[in-house]
């Protein structure tokens, strides 16, 4: 894969947690399904989960991984970013280096610090920087791209204001790839030997998973006897040993993950964007439970009266339990919630993408 190869090349960034690399990878399929000369790169960490799920594409994308230093820069006091600014000094300069030795023709990224460096270095480098941002409150690397950006795009209205000729679009899903994924219910229950005879829950911390929320689900585990679990733990973290009604997971493909919210009944969830997204355009049932004090608490705002929202510092494992019992139970409840859900993310973000980066990438030709 090199400049002089023939074809166009599309470079994404973003990393560290699943968030930001999901709608990267969605936009990129949307783009090499509809234009076959695409190929890309993907600018991320060394260790994040980033190098897992691109590598999970590899039999769908013609994609390249460039692993680059990621530090960050804290909103508070601390001596790690005094070390952090050499981090970025340094991926800054690997970034340049490797972007003008493949020279893609356009860079696209939805925030995490290890998309900072390969955006300054594409500016310097007059290559068109593509921006989205996901959440409510504007992250800080989103804010140090923005200037630099040709694109600046939004999932929620609200954040128009917070960058100066955004646009907004919704947040990037492979729309195709979700409408497969309730056609495949049976399949995906049989796969799993789930029992037609009870609703099926979904609990999942995000894509580096959540201690303290995997904590109360399996203290709350002897007390919720009404349904089937599967859990995804993330990698490396706590979780419960398997039995007829409980099933975890450190880690499983994005598509397969897209099939067992489909075949959901219920799902308890971080509230991270992408993830939000997806229970939005599938109509799920849900209870949110945003990181404490983090941006996922006015993504969590946003989503009230469209799903059950509860705060984690409030919880114990009892109270946990009876919600999820109580919303199984339900039915007119947890209908009322799959209706107003849907009416919360704007759709067709990723094939607006990645027309709009498809357009740019001729102009460069």
């Amino acid at each position: 894969m090199t400049k002089n190869g023939g074809k166009i090349l599309i470079a994404l960034s973003g990393g560290g947690t699943g968030g930001p690399v999901v709608p990267l990878l969605n936009v990129a399929k949307v783009l090499g399904r509809r234009h076959p000369e695409v190929e890309f790169l993907f600018f991320g960490t060394a260790r994040g989960p980033e190098v897992s799920l691109v590598a999970n594409e590899q039999n769908n994308l013609r994609i390249k991984y460039l692993a680059i230093g990621a530090g960050k820069f804290r909103r508070y006091f601390s001596w790690r970013n005094f070390s952090d600014f050499f981090v970025l000094g340094g991926a800054f300069f690997q970034s340049l280096y490797l972007l003008a030795k493949y020279r893609p023709r356009v860079i696209f990224t939805v925030g995490a610090f290890v998309a900072v460096p390969p955006a300054w270095a594409a500016r310097l480098l007059g290559i068109p920087v593509f921006m989205h941002q996901q959440d409510i409150r504007p992250g800080l690397a989103n804010q140090l791209i923005a200037p630099f950006s040709a694109s600046k795009t939004v999932a929620f209205e609200k954040s128009l204001a917070d960058y100066r000729g955004a646009v907004w679009i919704g947040n990037p899903v492979d729309e195709r790839e979700m409408s497969e994924a309730p056609k495949n219910v049976a399949a995906t229950r049989d796969r799993y030997h789930l029992s037609a005879d009870k609703p099926l829950l979904l609990i999942t911390g995000g894509g580096t998973g959540a201690e303290s929320l995997n904590e109360l689900v399996l203290a709350s585990l002897p007390l919720i006897n009404n349904c089937q679990i599967i859990h995804l733990s993330g990698d490396g973290k706590k979780r419960a040993e398997n039995d007829d009604n409980y099933q975890s997971f450190a880690f499983l493909p994005h598509a397969e993950i897209l099939k067992l919210l489909a075949a959901s009944d219920l799902v308890v969830s971080r509230c991270g964007l992408s993830t939000l997204t997806e229970l939005s355009l599938l109509a799920k049932p849900a209870i949110l439970i945003p990181m404490p004090n983090s941006h996922q608490e006015e993504n969590a705002a946003l989503f009230s009266g469209a799903a059950l929202v509860l705060s984690q510092d409030q919880l114990t494992p009892a109270a946990f339990a009876e919600n999820i019992q109580q919303l199984l139970a339900d039915q007119n409840r947890r209908a009322h919630f799959s209706e107003e859900i849907k009416k919360i993310i704007k759709p067709g973000a990723a094939e607006f993408l990645a027309e709009k980066i498809y357009e740019y990438s001729r102009k460069k030709n």
